[in-house]
């Protein structure tokens, strides 16, 4: 009979159970899942800075899919095209500005924009659709989905950077998504195309609300000159492009209404509006 000399390793039947201590980390299936009480915190804030281009065909698929689940749209007047793509039952505040009508202050718009992001909403979030993926806890509590709507793309004279500014000095992250610009929508809603080889090889674009703070050198030397917002000032602009610019008085140009629509334009040249204001 074999001597047990303590060499020998016990039998499996005999091992030691080991004595959890306190010391010992429980194994992963024994950890504690956490509990949502109904108080964990929403998401961070955040606004959704929306251009909608020029008209319902230009709305692209990653707008559409965030006015569908949209909570607030705070929008603009030329940006109203968009507003049937928007969620049943969401808040619409108008916000837009005219020239010589009712205008909201820039200041109480960017404001207002970062109060709605801050708020929260009970509506369940839907699935991820057109890669938009709204975030919830697991009682379904989230941030509202604000929207600020703008028309063309808001990074072309849409006052984005006065609004990114406000609003993420006011404690609230802003999510881009860019949209058709006016620029090149309406110029091609019209069939007039602003590169042609051979013929055009650059573009410009300038606003025209301040004529006097336009370099008409400049101007005058780049083959296509694209001006928004330049009705009033259209003849100081055109006469100033000859005079100062020395651009020849017998360019053609095209005055382009309701770019987002049908595209009716009138061709003219540069001399007929260039006898000053």
């Amino acid at each position: 009979m074999p001597v047990d000399d303590r060499a020998t390793p016990p039998a499996p039947d005999v091992a030691a159970t080991p004595v959890d201590d306190g010391t010992t980390p429980p194994s992963p299936d024994a950890a504690a899942a956490p509990i949502d009480d109904g108080t964990t915190p929403p998401t961070p804030p955040t606004l959704h800075l929306v251009s909608a281009g020029v008209s319902l065909p230009t709305v692209t698929l990653g707008a559409a899919a965030i006015l569908a689940d949209a909570d607030v749209v705070l929008y603009d007047d030329l940006a109203s095209h968009a507003l049937p793509l928007v969620r049943a039952g969401a808040t619409l505040l108008p916000v837009g500005k005219r020239g010589g009508g009712p205008s909201t202050p820039q200041a109480d718009t960017s404001a207002l924009a970062a109060a709605c992001a801050k708020a929260r909403t009970v509506r369940p979030p839907p699935d991820a659709t057109a890669g938009y993926a709204p975030t919830a806890s697991a009682a379904g509590v989230r941030r509202a989905v604000v929207v600020r709507l703008k028309s063309g793309d808001a990074g072309v004279y849409g006052r984005a950077a006065e609004e990114v500014g406000a609003v993420v000095a006011a404690g609230v992250a802003v999510a881009v998504h860019p949209g058709v610009c006016s620029v090149t929508a309406a110029a091609a809603a019209a069939g007039l195309p602003l590169t042609v080889r051979g013929v055009s090889d650059a573009f410009v674009v300038a606003s025209g609300h301040a004529p006097g703070a336009l370099d008409y050198g400049v101007l005058a030397s780049v083959d296509t000159v694209v001006l928004l917002m330049a009705t009033r000032c259209l003849p100081t602009i055109c006469g100033r492009l000859v005079g100062e610019g020395g651009r020849a008085g017998g360019t053609p140009i095209a005055v382009i209404r309701d770019g987002g629509g049908d595209g009716r334009w009138e061709g003219v040249s540069l001399t007929p509006h260039g006898g000053g204001d």
